[in-house]
């Protein structure tokens, strides 16, 4: 037996974070057919995570230029 997408919707911001680990391939699989069948209730979560990743990178980016500065 299947589960329904729409049970993994409030499931949607950890099966994002986890695109980061291990399970990835699974959960983008999944996330796909999610976004695919619902693609307005996986819009905020997505967006989220986009605007956090692209701030981290940001302050990434600050703290290492002083040190790519030639002597």
């Amino acid at each position: 037996m299947q589960v329904p997408l729409w049970v993994w919707l409030v499931w949607s911001p950890q099966l994002l974070m986890s695109l980061q680990r291990g399970e990835g391939p699974h959960a983008r699989a999944l996330l796909t057919q999610i976004a695919q069948a619902f693609p307005q209730a996986i819009y905020y979560s997505l967006r989220t995570m986009v605007l956090c990743l692209r701030e981290f990178a940001f302050k990434v980016v600050q703290v290492l230029a002083p040190l790519n500065t030639p002597l």
